[in-house]
């Protein structure tokens, strides 16, 4: 009798993932610690369905581990691990991402066309600003220039849902290559030519070497004045200091930041006080473990028919 392959479930929901998966042709093993217990089976299972963070915490545990699936959409925590572990395949969590994104797209979309933004700012300092309100309600922001940094599968769908809005949707990538959803496309080596006079800056690019501090003083002065800046890809594209003077000299009409170099938040945090910045705790997409099982199960059908999974990760490129 042919021994079923292993699969480790390393994640706090190891157990209902354990109980959902149960028809598949493998034996489950659930790991619900964050780190490794003293079980010498680890040492030969080659394959995981894993949170990032545990899995790099595992890792050392798991010589023949061959292949794994993130239950996340970034894999930061292996990301220094995976070089020196060139026979390790990790699939990058793909698919449920977009929607959920648009809807919170939309969602401050309509705030910043509608000037509740304006009106929300001025609450915390007890101003009534009904002319404001109304001017920025009025812009018509039919044709107007939206800029999405990042045009992966979950870029393409904002890109998709600010065309339906009326906007002339930009997309910023590596190549310049087409990508559906937006009107053009433009190297990010040209994000100045592409950012000018753009009403709407949406970032949704991972964090690697190369997008560390794309967004600086230079790019945001681009902006139209008045324009709305919302990072939901990593806190490093964004730098700091820049965001926040753009917003206390005005240039900047509102930024809607849900992610940060450093989550959560500190308490102290310029962001929590400068005006006209909207703080979330990293929501802009939340998964739920329901979510990662069609994904896995679809991916590690193709691994044990030696098929290569949807997914992978470039570790160079850090995505």
């Amino acid at each position: 009798m042919t021994e079923r392959p292993v699969v480790a479930l390393i994640d706090a929901e190891a157990a209902r993932f354990a109980e959902v998966l149960a028809d598949l042709p493998v034996t489950l093993r659930s790991y619900a610690a964050p780190t490794p217990p003293g079980d010498p089976a680890l040492a030969s299972i080659p394959y995981a369905l894993a949170a990032p963070d545990r899995l790099a915490a595992y890792l050392p545990a798991l010589p023949a581990l061959r292949w794994a699936q993130s239950t996340w959409a970034g894999v930061n925590p292996l990301l220094p691990l995976l070089p020196s572990r060139p026979e390790l395949q990790v699939s990058a969590l793909k698919g449920p991402f977009g929607a959920l994104m648009v809807r919170y797209l939309n969602f401050w979309l309509d705030g910043f066309e509608q000037g509740l933004l304006v009106a929300l700012a001025a609450q915390r300092r007890a101003r009534w600003t009904h002319g404001a309100v109304r001017r920025q309600s009025g812009r018509d922001v039919r044709g107007a220039r939206a800029v999405v940094l990042g045009t992966g599968a979950i870029g393409m769908d904002l890109g998709a849902a600010l065309t339906a809005r009326g906007y002339h949707a930009i997309g910023l990538n590596r190549s310049g290559a087409p990508a559906p959803g937006f009107a053009e496309v433009t190297p990010i080596a040209r994000r100045l030519a592409a950012l000018a006079g753009a009403e709407v800056l949406v970032s949704v690019v991972p964090a690697t070497a190369e997008t560390a501090g794309l967004l600086d003083d230079e790019a945001l002065a681009e902006l139209a004045p008045g324009a709305l800046l919302m990072n939901v890809g990593r806190g490093s594209v964004v730098q700091e200091a820049a965001l926040l003077a753009a917003l206390e000299s005005g240039h900047l009409g509102a930024a809607v930041l849900d992610v940060f170099d450093s989550e959560p938040l500190p308490e102290d945090h310029a962001f929590w006080s400068a005006p006209r910045c909207f703080v979330t705790p990293h929501i802009s997409a939340p998964t739920e473990w329901e979510a990662v099982v069609p994904v896995f199960r679809e991916n590690l059908l193709k691994v044990l028919a030696g098929e290569p999974p949807t997914g992978l990760v470039d570790p160079g490129r850090g995505y």
